[in-house]
């Protein structure tokens, strides 16, 4: 089989990039981003909050990543210091290895935060983190505690469990929930109340 380097990929242009999108990756999300004439385009660098596409135009980056981005793109400090590091060969990530890197930064955290607010748990995405809150609750509560309520309009992940408290009416498959899952109306403290006071009545 033929297969793309990074080089050739770099070169695909708008129509070439959605259709390896619908043909390997995921339909919808071609056909909605193509909807919009940013979508039709492909980006070709970034700098700080901007996107220059292929067509020459910058598109301001009002998500930043979708939250992971909160320097920008390419931040040039951010990037000397990306560059030293691969220069050098750092080790990058391991599991039987404890990282000097990871370290450092966890104490950095701490000392940024409240004092009791002092061990890290880094994610792989917001789905991982919204599971460890999850987990974090019932391990608090121990098991004394057992509804978990979300918004009816929310997002929280496409994990089972985070996908458990997502209220997306975009979902077009019902997957496994765990239970005691219970949605109230967005915006509505009385949605909120009542379902509280309900709950309560169960037990």
């Amino acid at each position: 089989a033929d297969l793309y380097t990074w080089k050739e990929c770099a070169a695909f242009d708008g129509p070439t990039t959605q259709q390896l999108y619908r043909d390997y990756v995921n339909k919808s999300q071609s056909r909605l981003i193509g909807l919009f004439e940013f979508g039709r385009d492909v980006a070709v660098s970034a700098e700080g909050m901007y996107i220059t596409t292929a067509s020459g135009r910058r598109v301001l980056d009002f998500t930043g990543g979708f939250g992971v981005l909160s320097h920008g793109h390419n931040h040039p400090r951010l990037l000397t210091a990306r560059i030293e590091f691969q220069r050098q060969k750092r080790m990058e990530v391991h599991k039987t290895f404890l990282s000097q890197y990871v370290a450092g930064l966890s104490h950095n955290i701490a000392q940024l935060l409240p004092e009791d607010l002092n061990i890290s748990f880094f994610c792989n995405s917001g789905a991982e983190a919204v599971e460890g809150a999850v987990k974090l609750a019932y391990k608090y509560h121990d098991g004394s505690r057992k509804y978990i309520l979300h918004s009816d309009i929310s997002f929280h992940g496409n994990l089972l469990g985070a996908a458990s408290l997502t209220g997306s009416p975009e979902r077009d498959y019902e997957f496994p929930r765990i239970p005691n899952v219970v949605s109230f109306e967005y915006n509505s403290f009385e949605s909120v109340r009542s379902v509280v006071e309900e709950l309560r009545a169960w037990k």
